[in-house]
C-alpha cells in the first residue's frame, strides 16, 4: 500500500479538514484518475487508523453532492467495531475543465453506482 511521504502521488495536494464531517472534508487535488484518488483515501486512512482490512474494514463507499461539490464519503468500522464516516472533496478531480459545466461523478463511481442500483431491485 502507498504512503502519502513515499513519493507516489508527487502532483497531488491534500488541503482542507480531517475529514469527519462534510464541512471539514479532506480536500484531494491535482489527480486524474479514479484509481488514483481511491489510492490516496486508503493512504490517507492507513496514517489515520492502520492497514484496510487488518484494523478497519471499509462498509459503504459513496457519491455525495453538496453545495455544488462533490464528496466522496467513505464508511468504515475499526476492530473495535467503532465506526467512523470519512468525507473527502473530490470536486477538482470530478469536474470538467468548464468552471459552469455540470460536475458528475466519473464513471467508476457512475459504474458502481449503477451496480448498486441494480442489486437493490
Amino acid at each position: 500500500m502507498p504512503t502519502l511521504e513515499d513519493g507516489q502521488f508527487p502532483d497531488v495536494i491534500i488541503e482542507g479538514g480531517p475529514g469527519d464531517c462534510i464541512e471539514r472534508a479532506i480536500i484531494i487535488k491535482g489527480i486524474s484518475r479514479e484509481p488514483v484518488a481511491v489510492s490516496i483515501e486508503d493512504a490517507i486512512l492507513l496514517q489515520e487508523f492502520g492497514e484496510k482490512d487488518t484494523h478497519w474494514q471499509l462498509q459503504m463507499r459513496s457519491i455525495q453532492k453538496h453545495a455544488g461539490r462533490t464528496y466522496d464519503v467513505l464508511d468504515i468500522v475499526l476492530n473495535d467495531r467503532r465506526r467512523a464516516t470519512y468525507y473527502f472533496d473530490v470536486t477538482d478531480f470530478n469536474c470538467k475543465s468548464d468552471p459552469f459545466a455540470p460536475c458528475e461523478p466519473p464513471s467508476f463511481f457512475s459504474k458502481l453506482w449503477e451496480w448498486f442500483q441494480g442489486r437493490r431491485t
